[in-house]
């Protein structure tokens, strides 16, 4: 029996040969579990193997000070060993279509590092990364993000739109997120039954 193999791969050629594979359905499927497997396992490593980060307050009100913690784990020796840490975060408004990265010098204090920022009123969504201007947790490429409310519970709006454009995966490259299309399409269901009359959403 002949089987068809279809990458995910948006640059894959899927008029070359190679992609038509005689092959036995019952090690077809065993090599795509198999697969599937390894590259679970990639992902679960890569988030397990980053630190955590902490928003204070969790959801903060616009022009609100937010304090950035950092814990790191074992496996950040490297990343802490020159005994200077950074927090980038990347600050989006409704209006710009790029975020500003503001940098935050982060103080060691009890094991973790921290370190605060004053947002903007204009601000509504923020990302963030957490490095030695050499080498940066990204947090297995998913960051750390939080979005702006006006009374500590309702997002403002603008806020769940950025953070669904963050999730399609087409940010600038510092502040690329992995692309998640279905998380990326709750945040747009939320935005537009927040704020309805919003022609963006």
């Amino acid at each position: 029996m002949v089987a068809t193999v279809w990458s995910d791969n948006p640059h894959a050629d899927f008029d070359h040969p190679s992609l038509v594979i005689p092959m036995r359905l019952p090690v077809l499927r065993q090599q795509i579990t198999l697969l599937l497997m390894i590259a679970f396992a990639a992902v679960a490593s890569s988030v397990l193997q980053a630190g955590t980060v902490t928003i204070l307050p969790m959801s903060p009100k616009a022009g609100e000070a937010v304090t950035v913690e950092y814990t790191p784990q074992e496996r950040d020796a490297d990343l802490i060993a020159q005994g200077s840490l950074h927090a980038v975060v990347y600050l989006f408004t409704r209006e710009a279509e790029n975020p500003e990265a503001i940098e935050i010098q982060l103080k060691k204090s009890s094991g973790r590092w921290g370190g605060s920022l004053q947002l903007r009123q204009d601000v509504v969504y923020g990302i963030i990364k957490v490095g030695n201007g050499h080498t940066y947790d990204r947090n297995g490429e998913l960051f750390w993000d939080f979005l702006v409310t006006s009374d500590g519970t309702r997002h403002v709006e603008g806020a769940n739109l950025k953070a669904a454009m963050a999730r399609f995966g087409q940010l600038p490259a510092p502040c690329r997120m992995k692309e998640d299309l279905r998380e990326a399409l709750d945040y747009l269901n939320t935005e537009s039954r927040l704020y309805p009359k919003s022609s963006v959403a």
